[in-house]
């Protein structure tokens, strides 16, 4: 987690995403995408990670949407020396011969990156050709003491590659003499999304909400919700009484039962999964079946006191 100020929200929080075994040890990364802080929440997060391991059409489009596992650049790369500074750097052809091309005419560089999904493009000289500048001003990128650089926040991916293709494209056609306006290089910016999220699949309900079930959902959001709340929770038969844990899958449009809950034993799987189709969240849900196995074992051992005191009373009546 990368902040500036927690307090007030801010900063980033880089997802990684791994293969892992089967008791859930990580063994090779996927990728990595990036979240404001602000819009982290565990329980999209939990959503996300469902839906990406158990639907191929979204693991693809979540893949698109976050340049999961893309943040390697696609061009052909050079070694080029920066004599601003000294060093070399690894930078795509196009940036190479605009480099070239801006010391030959005694600009001297100090600094150039070719950017990508994951990175930023940018290049640094003692100072730029004024036409380049104002051409990049125009473009969208940010022109300042010298830097041309592509200001798109880590949680753009797909706006940040194609602003650094389009910043490449730039330069090349500068280098070559066909530099064109501002306009023709500004087309990255139909690449930023309105929103940092990828929309998930909602969830399939069969049934509307009872009210009682809409009443324990609003004592909890209100810190209110106790064990007596959740063992007064009736439902009556209904379609998921005698449902299968496969057939309470396919209500709600799941492809395996949430990790949260696999633990349980299977008559609780069972349970937590039925109230969740009956409107529960899933954390309720969780509750309302462990309520539930508290109550069964109490009257287990009520009934158990009681047969005990019978057949004692029996054999004292002997």
């Amino acid at each position: 987690m990368y902040a500036v100020n927690l307090a007030d929200g801010e900063g980033e929080v880089d997802v990684h995403l791994y293969y892992c075994d089967e008791e859930g040890a990580p063994l090779a990364p996927i990728g990595t995408f990036v979240l404001p802080l602000r819009d982290f929440d565990s329980g999209w997060l939990r959503r996300f990670w469902g839906q990406y391991q158990n639907d191929r059409d979204f693991r693809s489009a979540a893949d698109d949407f976050y340049k999961i596992g893309n943040a390697v650049q696609h061009h052909d790369t050079v070694v080029i020396p920066v004599p601003g500074e000294g060093d070399q750097v690894v930078v795509a052809k196009p940036i190479a011969e605009a480099i070239w091309t801006l010391n030959a005419q005694g600009f001297r560089t100090k600094a150039a990156c070719s950017g990508g999904a994951a990175s930023r493009a940018y290049v640094t000289a003692d100072h730029l050709p004024p036409e380049l500048e104002a051409v990049a001003g125009s473009a969208g990128f940010r022109v300042s003491c010298g830097e041309i650089r592509v200001a798109v926040q880590m949680t753009q991916p797909r706006a940040a590659e194609a602003a650094s293709a389009a910043f490449c494209r730039m330069l090349d056609d500068w280098s070559k003499g066909q530099l064109e306006a501002g306009s023709h290089y500004a087309g990255w910016q139909q690449a930023l999304q309105s929103s940092n999220l990828i929309p998930l699949p909602t969830v399939r309900r069969a049934t509307e909400r009872s009210p009682e079930v809409r009443e324990l959902i609003k004592r909890s959001l209100q810190g209110k919700a106790r064990f007596q709340d959740f063992a007064k929770l009736r439902s009556g038969r209904d379609q998921y009484s005698r449902a299968s844990v496969d057939d309470l899958l396919v209500s709600l449009n799941l492809e395996s039962v949430p990790s949260a809950i696999s633990s349980f034993p299977e008559a609780d799987m069972r349970k937590a999964l039925r109230w969740i189709c009956r409107g529960l969240p899933e954390g309720l849900a969780m509750r309302k079946a462990a309520v539930d196995a508290v109550l069964t074992e109490r009257a287990r051992e009520r009934s158990k006191r009681a047969a005990e005191s019978e057949a004692a009373i029996e054999d004292a009546a002997k």
